[in-house]
């Protein structure tokens, strides 16, 4: 991979936007020095290309939340892009992290997000392609693309500041953690414990079947398979022995069967022909009821003819009542409409006799009302004057409390300008304040996860006992249901016999004695299990194994998730020790905290000073302009109360003595044009009355005509109808209304009803013409019929039926246990086969276990064999480096360490070619702790692509150490560096302070701090590059 453009903005110190072209300044340069003061922003450019890549940052040790600058502009995006190659491909990454902002007064949280695109390979044209816009799946991506995860990444590419030398210097649990997480030799370690627990399986599996066979021989108490087989044998010869007995039983049950049911048919025959007689006489006593019937019918289909037109009758007659209420109801009305009528013309003539008196009050309100204009003028210009006066006696006491007020802010804007100089001396500090408070805000950042790592360990350490006592418990709860299936199965298997017997019908053969007739089926004396009961139990055991798998993996997982936190957790302790150097975290905070107090309240200060002084200059040109203002405005209100006062005498020569009183002569008008309205109210009341009683008249007079034609029309169509009704009562043949009424009484006036009876006298005629037949029929089937003695016959058949029932019960039960000791042969036979097949397997996977679990006489564990062999890869990778830099004194070995433990093997010493002895790598030099672990880090990179598939990575990063080597031993680390680009064409880039790597390096990457955040720029030679 090498890069070609990074940019980015708002991204830790760096607020603004920032660009750096690597293609174009660092063409041909095999190496680039980046450097700049403590604090500027160094690291944060190899924070911004690991979260381009993978969304982490260098050292993995600031989150996505702390990767924002604090002081870039709520609207200001975080983000950050990158641009490189792979080999002739070209790839574009876009990413922005999880973050909080402000947003309109509230603080919303933004999401991360992620982009890759694929853009024209180099040297060719064409439009860039989006492979993915999911954050997860873009960093999935990049991983395929460049051959390595987050964790490879930094340790191939990126040697972050601190932490390069850990590889060394580590303890070998962490070397051993550390190489595990880089190769991913997590699946040595999964294999390591499927091999111990498919070893484990197979030893239980053995015992389980062994178990299961006694288990079924000594419930028939036999020791051997042998005395089974001798048992079945004898068991079959019994079996064919009472076969015989049982036919002849079956013969003498037939022919009690055939006796009983014949006599059964014979007494079945004399009851029916009872029955028929009794049903024929209960129909023959119904007739005189039948014929009542008949009459009434009769009489009621003559009556319903006439129902009609008594019915037209009575409505008219109704109709009749109606329309004389009507009549007499429009008469009152026409006499009241007449007197009314009246009384309103009355009323007219009186309102038209007082329209003089209206007019003559008319004419005096015109006339007050002229008065009253007059007037209210005459008050509004006394008013006026009055309040003239009053304001000109207020403008001298203001001018006056002006010129004292103006006075005395001139003084206080000269104390103000003084204090304010004073405060900006102390504010030049602020920058300086600002590294501080970058550094504890780092250190607290660091100590909170330290404090979460601590709290998540004791969590996980809970979690891992938990997880180990789920297991545990998991594992019982298998061997008990493996328990309870195998006693269900026995249960099952004995019960055969038992559950046939509940399938048998009468007259269907016996599927093992082929007998028609069953009485004794075979009943179990215990309870027998259904198949769904044993389905039950072995889907119980399923859940169980498949638990005790997942609490396995849980178990697994809680251990490494326990291990990483241990890790995490001391990293981040060593990370605070280098942020506070001599300090404690508290000293730390106290000054930050005090020295941002002075800032704070000075800034505050000078604020509210700079405020006080802008306004007090606002207020004394204001002052001064409404001074000169306020006069003019005086001499203004002179001259008007002049003219005003002029005015008012004016007025009062034109209005007499006693309408000066403008609310009195308003209420007289009031009065006057009160007493006009009402007037003119009643009598255009009067008049509307009138005409409206002169037509209700007409219209009563109308109505009254109306209603009497209506009310005679009623009475004549009256008489009409009730002649019609008495007519067709006589035709239908009834001599008097009451002979007709009786016909008709009740339900018989409903033709449904009729419907009904008529239905009910057929049905009647029909049943007991069928009573007859019966009878009859009934009467020639018990000819010569004679009651036979059913008691007599039963009890023949209840012995012959007991006599077949015991025979069959006891040929069952023989049966039944025959079966029952044949399948439990079968099954002691299979066992006894996969027994034989899975032993061979468990001398295979026992021996693999023991080997890779590291069992006597097994010493190295498979997981730690596979790492010592890569790590002597590393060693052998980093000697050819070390001997060049260390002038061939030193080369790294393996060291013998103490006990073999788990880890054994894994030990780095150094052997001392001048002293011909090894020696710990603690006892090394500051200088040539460095060299060393540079060596072993290059070395470590090398082994690292090779084992991701030989993938090349054209760049590589180092932060910080080389402090600690003097001017000749830098020589040959620089000179060791420059040989691995001349290897593999990768680009080396080095932060440090040294100021002697300036000299040696020729191309710069500068990176200063502003007032506006990080800034950075490629120079060569001292001048800036394009």
């Amino acid at each position: 991979m090498r890069p070609l453009k990074l940019r980015l903005q708002a991204f830790g110190s760096y607020v603004e936007e920032q660009v750096l072209d690597f293609e174009t300044a660092l063409a041909n340069a095999p190496f680039v020095l980046i450097h700049g003061a403590t604090g500027t922003g160094k690291t944060t450019i190899l924070d911004a290309i690991v979260f381009a890549l993978y969304g982490e940052s260098s050292g993995n040790i600031r989150e996505g939340t702390t990767l924002r600058s604090s002081t870039a502009p709520p609207e200001r995006v975080t983000e950050v892009e990158y641009v490189f190659a792979l080999g002739r491909r070209r790839f574009r990454v876009l990413r922005s992290p999880a973050y909080e902002r402000m947003s309109r007064g509230k603080k919303t949280r933004r999401a991360a997000t992620g982009q890759l695109y694929r853009l024209p390979d180099e040297g060719e044209d064409g439009e860039e392609t989006l492979l993915d816009s999911n954050v997860t799946e873009v960093s999935k991506r990049i991983g395929q693309l460049i051959g390595f995860d987050a964790d490879q990444f930094r340790q191939v590419v990126l040697l972050p500041q601190g932490q390069f030398q850990r590889f060394l210097l580590a303890e070998v649990k962490d070397r051993s953690a550390i190489m595990q997480r880089i190769f991913r030799t997590e699946r040595y370690q999964r294999l390591e414990e499927a091999l111990l627990q498919e070893s484990i399986r197979l030893e239980n599996a053995a015992k389980e079947e062994r178990a299961q066979i006694d288990q079924m021989l000594h419930s028939e108490n036999l020791n051997t398979s042998d005395e089974l087989r001798a048992h079945i044998s004898e068991l079959k010869e019994a079996i064919d022995r009472h076969a015989d007995e049982l036919k002849n039983f079956e013969a003498r049950q037939k022919e009690a069967r055939r006796a009983r049911e014949l006599g059964a048919s014979a007494e079945q025959k004399l009851q029916e022909l009872a029955a028929a007689q009794k049903h024929l006489a209960e129909k023959q006593s119904q007739e005189d009821d039948v014929r009542d019937f008949r009459i009434r019918l009769e009489r009621a289909q003559r009556a319903h003819p006439v129902l009609y037109t008594e019915r037209e009758a009575i409505r008219a007659e109704e109709l009749k009542k109606r329309r004389t209420a009507e009549f007499n109801a429009a008469d009152a009305h026409f006499i009241a409409a007449k007197a009314a009528f009246q009384t309103a013309q009355e009323a007219r003539k009186a309102a038209e006799e007082q329209e003089p008196e209206r007019s003559k009050k008319a004419q005096q309100m015109q006339q007050l009302t002229e008065y009253a204009e007059r007037a209210a003028q005459l008050q509004d210009c006394r008013k006026v004057v009055e309040e003239l006066r009053a304001s000109n006696a207020r403008a001298e006491e203001t001018a006056k409390s002006n010129a004292c007020t103006i006075e005395n802010l001139r003084t206080e804007q000269s104390e103000n300008a003084e204090r304010i100089t004073a405060l900006e001396k102390i504010l030049v500090t602020r920058e300086a304040f600002q590294h501080e408070q970058d550094l504890l805000k780092r250190c607290q950042n660091t100590a909170a996860r330290i404090a979460e790592w601590n709290v998540q360990i004791a969590e996980l350490g809970k979690r891992e006992e938990s997880a180990q006592q789920t297991w545990q418990a998991a594992a019982e709860t298998l061997t008990t249901a493996k328990t309870k299936l195998r006693q269900m199965q026995t249960l099952y298997d004995l019960g055969s016999a038992a559950r046939l017997a509940e399938m048998l019908a009468d007259g269907a053969p016996c599927p093992v004695c082929g007998a028609l007739s069953h009485p004794t089926p075979a009943i179990h004396t215990e309870d027998i299990p259904s198949e769904q009961v044993l389905e039950q139990c072995t889907k119980s055991v399923e859940i169980a194994e498949k638990s005790v798998q997942e609490s396995a993996r849980k178990l697994e997982d809680g251990k490494a998730a326990h291990a990483n936190a241990l890790q995490s957790y001391t990293r981040e302790q060593e990370l605070l020790r280098e942020y506070l150097a001599s300090d404690t975290l508290e000293e730390l905070s106290q000054r930050v905290e005090q020295r941002g107090m002075e800032l704070k309240n000075a800034a505050r200060e000078h604020q509210k000073r700079a405020a006080q002084c802008a306004a007090q200059k606002t207020h004394l040109e204001k002052l001064l302009t409404d001074q000169q203002r306020q006069e003019a405005e005086a001499q203004e209100k002179r001259d008007l109360l002049r003219v005003r006062e002029g005015e008012q005498t004016a007025l009062e020569s034109q209005i007499p003595e006693e309408y000066r009183d403008r609310a009195l002569l308003d209420a007289h008008i009031s009065r006057l044009k009160e007493e006009v309205e009402r007037e003119k109210k009643e009598y255009a009341d009067a008049l509307q009355r009138a005409n409206e009683t002169s037509a209700e008249y007409a219209r009563a007079e109308n109505g009254k005509s109306t209603a009497q034609c209506a009310a005679e029309e009623a009475s004549q169509n009256a008489q009409t109808a009730q002649t019609a009704y008495a007519d067709a009562r006589t035709s239908a043949g009834f001599s008097s209304e009451e002979e007709y009424h009786a016909a008709v009484e009740g339900k018989w006036a409903d033709s449904k009803h009729l419907d009904a009876v008529r239905e009910r006298l057929t049905l009647y005629d029909s049943e007991r013409k069928a009573a007859e037949e019966v009878f009859q029929k009934a009467k020639d089937a018990a000819d010569g019929c004679v009651a036979p003695d059913m008691e007599a016959l039963k009890a023949a058949e209840v012995a012959a039926d007991q006599a077949v029932q015991e025979a069959a019960q006891e040929q069952g039960k023989r049966t039944e246990r025959w079966n029952a000791l044949n399948r439990m042969m079968q099954s002691i036979v299979a066992l006894e086969q996969s027994g034989a097949a899975r032993a061979q397997r468990y001398r295979i996977i026992g021996k693999l276990a023991s080997v890779a679990a590291a069992r006597a006489p097994y010493q190295v564990h498979f997981q730690t064999y596979v790492l010592r062999s890569i790590l002597s890869d590393v060693i052998e990778a980093a000697n050819a480096r070390l001997l060049v830099m260390s002038r061939g004194r030193y080369r790294l070995i393996h060291g013998e360490g103490g006990h073999k433990n788990k880890w054994w093997g894994l030990e780095i010493d150094v052997f001392d070619e001048y002293t011909g002895l090894p020696r710990v790598s603690r006892t090394l030099s500051g200088g040539e702790t460095f060299l060393a672990s540079l060596a072993l880090a290059l070395g470590l990179s090398d082994v690292v692509q090779h084992y991701a598939g030989g993938m090349h990575l054209d760049m590589i990063f180092i932060d910080e150490g080389f402090g600690s080597l003097d001017s000749e031993t830098l020589d040959i680390a620089i000179r060791a560096l420059l040989e691995v680009q001349q290897e593999g064409g990768r680009l080396v880039g080095i932060i440090s302070h040294v100021e002697e790597l300036r000299a040696r390096i020729p191309i710069h990457l500068e990176v200063l701090r502003t007032a506006n955040g990080s800034r950075a720029r490629f120079t060569q030679d001292g001048l800036e590059a394009l």
